[in-house]
């Protein structure tokens, strides 16, 4: 696995003049008040340069505008996230409390950057994934967003603001304006990590396996997603096609699939997939699930193929576990 030379670096190096992006293949945002909370805490608490792990990114080494040197962040979404959360409602508090100028100052050097070149274009520092992106970028930019779907992690984001806000409103009261500068400049933007860039695509999905095999607690879903994803790069590349379209379409069906059984059946279902098409006399203890799906994905050799089968027995699964919703339809 090839990695590039990993930096220390400060959250305002790590986000100046970049622009990141989270891949398909990654969860949405999932922290709750608590971990809001305890980020908060443990950077208040401590001295300035608080260390916040580990980030890991993917170069995309592409050209396209507004921002060619676009990063992907394989592992640190949630952190990076909430920070800018944190870095958007101090910019909130500050405004209300007629420090438009630093507020402005703030907004524009770490939140929505303006991209370099002729056309100038501002682009939110972070780009969330499909799902979360729109809602992300509604409230890094205080723009109202028509919602049409409610996700679950529309609510976290919410939440996680709205937390954010109530904590600088308090700190404010404590040590006023020139309180919330100090803490974002000296606090905030001085956070620390170790900044390390991973060259390709295999890489990426290598990583996820070994976080795994060192027991980082990985769903299924997560592991079978990036199974899924290494076998359209291979699959694209066989072809002599972007994997782009491929990984995709394919994240799109499994988190249909994710939706159709419902997230907390997910590995339910999987197992009883497993039994329902295992080959085996005796059937595949729930240990070695994960194991039964990379043989089975490299058997069929054909990722749409798979899905599609998948797919067709989620729309079963979810028939019988749920039969309400059946009677309520013919009704």
């Amino acid at each position: 696995m090839a990695i590039q030379h990993p930096q220390t670096k400060s959250l305002k190096e790590l986000i100046q003049n970049r622009c990141y992006r989270i891949p398909l293949y990654q969860r949405p945002y999932t922290w709750g008040t608590d971990e809001v909370e305890e980020l908060w805490d443990d950077i208040s608490k401590s001295k300035s340069g608080y260390f916040l792990g580990i980030v890991l990114f993917q170069s995309q080494d592409n050209t396209r505008e507004p921002f060619p040197d676009e990063l992907h962040i394989v592992d640190g979404q949630q952190r990076l996230a909430t920070l800018l959360l944190m870095m958007r409602a101090a910019v909130v508090t500050l405004e209300k409390n007629g420090e438009e100028k630093m507020a402005g100052k703030f907004q524009e050097a770490y939140i929505e950057q303006s991209s370099p070149g002729e056309e100038e274009r501002s682009h939110t520092t972070l780009i969330l994934s499909k799902r979360d992106k729109e809602k992300f970028q509604s409230i890094l930019s205080g723009k109202s967003l028509k919602e049409k779907h409610r996700f679950a992690s529309w609510n976290d984001l919410d939440k996680a603001f709205q937390c954010l806000c109530v904590k600088f409103d308090q700190l404010k009261e404590k040590e006023g304006k020139n309180g919330i500068i100090r803490f974002v400049t000296e606090k905030v933007l001085k956070t620390s990590f170790i900044d390390v860039l991973l060259e390709t695509e295999s890489d990426v999905y290598q990583f996820f396996e070994t976080l795994n095999d060192r027991g980082m607690a990985l769903t299924i879903a997560d592991l079978l997603k990036n199974r899924i994803c290494m076998e359209a790069v291979e699959e694209a590349g066989r072809q002599g096609k972007s994997p782009a379209e491929y990984i995709e379409e394919s994240v799109g069906i499994i988190d249909s699939i994710s939706e159709k059984v419902g997230p907390g059946n997910f590995k339910k279902f999987l197992l009883h997939y497993c039994l329902a098409n295992g080959d085996a006399e005796e059937p595949t203890p729930a240990k070695k699930l994960m194991e039964w799906y990379i043989e089975r994905i490299i058997k069929i050799a054909d990722v749409k193929k798979f899905l599609k089968h998948l797919d067709l027995h989620a729309s079963y699964y979810a028939t019988f576990s749920k039969p309400n919703r059946c009677d309520a339809r013919e009704k």
